[in-house]
């Protein structure tokens, strides 16, 4: 963790949720259950939050807007590219991506295929089979 990253409290006894950020990450780590001490500073104008209440705390890793995301299953390998099968007006043609963050199943396409494009997910290992069979009878 690091000192002034976004944290979000809950105290599901007050039906309350509040913002803030870390403002001190502590340098021990507990022995048995690698723990550490992590501070973070809250907004309290009512006096609502008070040592001692339960809470669930989230901390923000990263986040980002990716213009261009499909599912990791769309995702081939396909003569030594990373490919993606998007949808023509003749069925799926494969398409050379460059890859970037990976987050929740997601992969960000930085390069390669526009937003809003339809790809095959599921399906895409069938469509990079059929390819393969149509190289394979061209070799003869």
């Amino acid at each position: 963790m690091v000192s002034g990253r976004s944290v979000t409290v809950s105290a599901p006894d007050l039906g309350a949720q509040v913002e803030g950020k870390i403002n001190y990450v502590g340098s021990l780590l507990g022995e048995q259950n690698r723990a550490a001490t992590v501070r973070a500073t809250l907004a309290n104008p009512n006096g609502a939050w008070r040592p001692g209440l339960f809470v669930n705390v989230a901390v923000s890793v990263e986040r980002f807007t990716a213009a261009v995301a499909v599912p990791e299953s769309a995702l081939q390998s396909w003569e030594a590219q990373t490919v993606v099968f998007a949808r023509t007006e003749e069925g799926f043609q494969a398409r050379p991506v460059s890859t970037g963050r990976r987050d929740a199943g997601l992969v960000e396409i930085t390069t390669g295929l526009a937003a809003g494009t339809q790809v095959a997910a599921a399906g895409s290992f069938v469509l990079k089979s059929e390819l393969g069979k149509g190289s394979a009878e061209h070799s003869h």
